[in-house]
């Protein structure tokens, strides 16, 4: 139907698009229902009769839906649509649809009745633990999931006051019924263990109807919010999965919910999240307080309910020790909406800097203990000795909860830092901004070309074996380079005045991220060295690091500097390609990887997307919004009073930055230390090497004898020089990008405290000229 639909669109008739259960429920819904409750039926053991049974019911429901469409063609005033052009009459799509919608009931009846057969019969018979635990799988969840989904938005398309829209209504409701007087007899006092299934699909049909019906915007600060509320649904997954701070460590798996259906939960949140968001700031818009109240009551209480449901026991101590995470979780929601009442205020004082430092310091001090007492508990987890066959790395449940605390940290990081440029944009004085207009000239061929890259690399890594892995590592190099050749390729190698020098140190800073990355985190803290192949990857990634940082600092932001593209578009094409560079860097460390020999607690996957996710963030908000934003104000400025207002505007995001990254740096040595003290062979000697190769020219001396296999000392004191000087290259790297960031304080520091905000209070004047 929907080549039907591509090749010869309707020109008056509403057309497939108008109809959500037709594009999501036909091609996806139904589908993964028959899937799904077919894999359910196989994992039972086979009765007798079960497969007649099952098709005499699919010959019932076929009927059935022939019946439903007999109704649509002898209504005297249906509503037309471009399978339904004139009453009395299907099109060629119409008839497709009613084959389809035929025998998509049958199969359907058939994988009900024969998963309600075999599941009735085990719950009575020798298997009943099998049932169960199938029952108890996230498979039901899914499986319901999609049915609820597709019945609800069948339902939205059918409200129309026809015959046939009404037989629609009373097929989906007759339907609905079955299911539910099927499911009773054949589970009977079982049917509890449907209720977090039930309670999960009722949650995906909302979000996706919300979805398909919310009031979204192409505004700025509208598209940052619902950005932001999509993150936090990430977050909040990732919560889930958490250790509670304060319950007891040997009660995690207790509650740990399924992963599987926490997959489910989260996407649900993402889906949900922003599309309450949507609806509530359109209340905020047209001042309808009270809706907009109920809205953010919504927007909480599905957090709430759809976290209560994934956890598996002991829900309310688990509640209590989230409720941090949760609160903050409205802040940041709360935060982006304020940013709506902005034109409301700003022009009463101009409080729109000030008031922006002081929301960046409000979400730092939200998030930031947050992040301490986390952090603390990831700590003790990195304290443990090594386990019986000598190896120091996570495992099992500890592995899975600390790859959650950590993403969770990072993922409401980056929410807080949307959040809070939501706000500074919308409080910052538009009308001294330059006239700014369009995108980077094929932005979206270059992000899939960088997609596709990452997934031909990702295929390649899963189809390595024995006698490939050697030539797939010599391929590495060169998929690497795909990235950096599209760039020019797209974009070409220029500058953009007057952000050109910075962001060419950017890129040199970000090419020596990505080697560091490389050789530390797939050769020296693994056990092993540095081969050729790794090498040359090295030096692709490092390439690759080095064209994206300077194209993501300039040429994304503007096509030249009288050409500066809008705010938003700038940032979206900077962030797209610094994530691709991410994902290429671990890709490509996968593929150039060698067998590995042990090393740190969290491997070589976890280490790798956690410092591509470091530094994106870093990047992000010390180089790319400070860019943009230098690039959007008038050049009849000049370059130091442009640099001055540059760091008044993004000061709130220093604010929001500086103190969770002085902390991470001195923990980042405390890890060191606290590594020290379990793993080495001889603690004082370890020590003594360490404080001696603080300098950069020792430390790196150090990694490149790791890499080249001629580090003296035993293995973990060897491991410990090299992860001393890993680190502090790393603490190295992120001060730099501070320091070319924070230039323009240095003029602030030396006098000039009072030009930025004055610089805010000249609008009359800029108005003038």
């Amino acid at each position: 139907m929907r080549g039907i639909w591509l090749t010869d669109p309707p020109a008056h008739l509403k057309g497939l698009f108008a109809y959500p259960s037709a594009y999501l429920g036909d091609s996806l819904l139904i589908p993964a229902a028959v899937a799904l409750t077919l894999a359910g039926a196989s994992q039972l053991p086979r009765t007798s009769r079960d497969r007649m049974l099952a098709a005499f019911a699919a010959a019932l429901a076929g009927l059935l839906a022939i019946g439903t469409q007999f109704l649509w063609l002898i209504d005297r005033n249906p509503e037309t649509n471009w399978t339904f052009p004139e009453p009395h009459r299907f099109n060629i799509a119409g008839v497709w649809h009613a084959m389809w919608f035929v025998a998509a009931s049958a199969t359907l009846m058939f994988a009900i009745t024969l998963l309600s057969c075999r599941i009735s019969a085990a719950l009575r018979g020798n298997v009943r633990n099998t049932a169960v635990a199938m029952l108890r799988s996230a498979g039901p969840s899914f499986a319901l999931a999609a049915l609820f989904t597709y019945a609800v938005l069948a339902t939205r398309d059918s409200l129309a006051s026809t015959f046939s829209a009404r037989s629609s209504l009373l097929a989906i409701g007759t339907a609905a019924v079955a299911l539910l007087l099927l499911a009773t007899l054949v589970l009977r006092r079982s049917i509890v263990l449907l209720a977090p299934h039930w309670v999960l699909a009722m949650g995906a049909a909302v979000a996706v109807t919300m979805a398909v019906s919310a009031p979204w915007s192409a505004e700025r600060t509208q598209i940052l919010g619902e950005a932001s509320s999509a993150l936090v649904g990430i977050g909040l997954m990732l919560l889930s999965l958490s250790p509670g701070r304060e319950l007891p460590a040997d009660s995690y798996l207790d509650y740990r919910p399924n992963p599987a259906q926490v997959l489910l939960g989260g996407t649900i949140l993402v889906v949900l999240l922003p599309s309450f968001w949507a609806y509530t700031s359109a209340a905020v818009v047209q001042l309808r307080w009270t809706d907009a109240v109920l809205w953010l009551l919504g927007y909480s209480a599905t957090i709430t309910i759809i976290l209560l449901v994934l956890v598996r026991q002991n829900r309310l101590g688990w509640l209590r020790q989230a409720a941090d995470v949760m609160l903050v979780s409205v802040a940041f929601c709360t935060i982006a909406l304020a940013a709506l009442t902005v034109p409301h205020w700003q022009q009463a004082a101009d409080l729109g800097p000030l008031v922006s430092v002081l929301v960046g310091a409000a979400i730092s001090m939200l998030l930031f203990p947050i992040l301490k007492v986390r952090m603390q508990l990831e700590i003790s987890d990195e304290s443990a000795p090594a386990d019986e066959h000598g190896s120091f790395g996570l495992a099992g449940a500890a592995k899975l909860s600390a790859t959650a605390t950590v993403g969770m940290l990072l993922v409401f990081g980056l929410a807080g830092a949307v959040s809070l440029l939501a706000f500074t944009l919308a409080a910052a004085i538009d009308r001294v901004y330059v006239a700014d207009s369009g995108a980077m000239r094929q932005i979206w061929p270059l992000v899939a070309t960088g997609a596709a890259l990452v997934l031909i690399t990702t295929v390649l890594v899963r189809l390595r074996i024995q006698w490939l892995t050697e030539p797939l590592r010599a391929l590495a190099p060169l998929l690497a380079l795909g990235w950096p050749v599209a760039l020019i390729v797209v974009v070409g190698i220029r500058g953009t005045p007057p952000v050109t020098a910075v962001a060419i140190a950017g890129g040199v800073v970000l090419a020596l991220w990505s080697v560091d990355t490389m050789v530390n985190n797939i050769g020296t803290l693994r056990g092993g060295g540095v081969d050729g192949p790794l090498w040359a990857a090295t030096g692709a990634v490092a390439v690759s690091g080095f064209f994206s940082g300077f194209i993501a600092s300039s040429a994304a932001l503007a096509a030249s500097s009288s050409h500066v593209y809008t705010l938003f578009a700038g940032l979206s094409a900077a962030t797209a390609i610094l994530l691709v560079n991410g994902a290429m860097t671990v890709a490509i460390g996968h593929l150039s990887s060698t067998p590995d020999r042990g090393g740190t607690r969290h491997g070589m996957s976890h280490n790798l997307v956690q410092d591509s996710i470091l530094v994106f963030m870093l990047y992000t908000i010390t180089l790319v919004i400070p860019a943009t934003t230098l690039l959007h104000l008038p050049p009849d400025l000049g370059v130091w009073a442009r640099l001055i207002a540059t760091f008044a505007i993004v000061g709130p995001f220093l604010a929001y930055f500086l103190r969770p990254y002085e902390w991470l740096l001195e923990l980042n040595l405390q890890h060191v230390s606290r590594e020290i003290t379990t793993r080495a062979e001889e603690e004082h000697v370890t020590r003594t090497a360490v404080n001696s190769e603080r300098g950069l020219l020792r430390r790196n001396v150090v990694i490149v004898r790791a890499a080249n296999g001629t580090l003296d000392g035993p293995p973990q004191h060897r491991f410990l020089r090299a992860l001393n000087a890993h680190v502090r290259n790393q603490s190295t790297m992120s001060n730099t990008l501070l320091l070319i960031s924070l230039v323009g304080f240095v003029i602030l520091l030396g006098g000039k405290s009072t030009a930025a905000f004055a610089y805010m209070r000249r609008s009359q004047d800029a108005d003038q000229h």
